[in-house]
């Protein structure tokens, strides 16, 4: 039977990975980019030198491990952090691609896609690729204004054909589900 005296207190969070301050990690970080290509033994005679260039924020840092709780040995931690993975860590993030407008397709086409689609799609040779380009001989005309739409929208015509294209044939994903 539980009682109040021995359920375990679920108040105290207890912390699993003790992180350095970000002033700490700028400087480790520095240092170990620096010595990156350096062999372990150059790496270790530097480390020493470093460690007694940089005793007061060495100092600092093992204070505030020590009030977050941290048990370890510190030194041993901030060596092979520094060696093993600020060495290796890229300093910039990669920066996202910045993502193009999107190119909207006018309803219409869509509507004679879908019914091209169907009505081809229980053929048993059925391939998008080669239904794409019977779509776009049977439908020149259609197509052809959809496209100076298109460039009247400052898109290049290259940009236009993939779209057509690739809506063509995701159309046909669509459809075959």
């Amino acid at each position: 039977m539980i009682t109040e005296n021995n359920m375990p207190n679920t108040l105290e969070n207890k912390t699993f990975r003790f992180k350095f301050s970000t002033t700490f990690i700028e400087h480790i970080t520095s240092f170990a980019k620096l010595y990156q290509y350096a062999d372990r033994h150059t790496y270790k005679e530097e480390w020493i030198r470093w460690t007694t260039n940089n005793n007061e924020l060495i100092e600092t840092e093992t204070q505030l491990l020590r009030d977050k709780g941290y048990n370890g040995n510190i030194m041993d931690k901030m060596y092979r952090s520094g060696r093993f993975y600020f060495r290796t860590k890229t300093p910039l993030q990669n920066k996202p691609k910045e993502r193009r407008d999107y190119i909207f397709v006018n309803q219409q086409i869509l509507d004679i896609m879908n019914k091209h689609i169907a009505a081809n799609l229980l053929l048993s040779n059925f391939k998008p690729s080669i239904a794409y380009q019977q779509f776009t001989m049977e439908n020149k005309d259609v197509l052809e204004k959809e496209i100076n739409r298109l460039l009247q929208e400052n898109i290049s015509k290259n940009d236009i054909m993939n779209k057509l294209k690739k809506t063509y044939k995701n159309r046909c994903f669509i459809l075959k589900r």
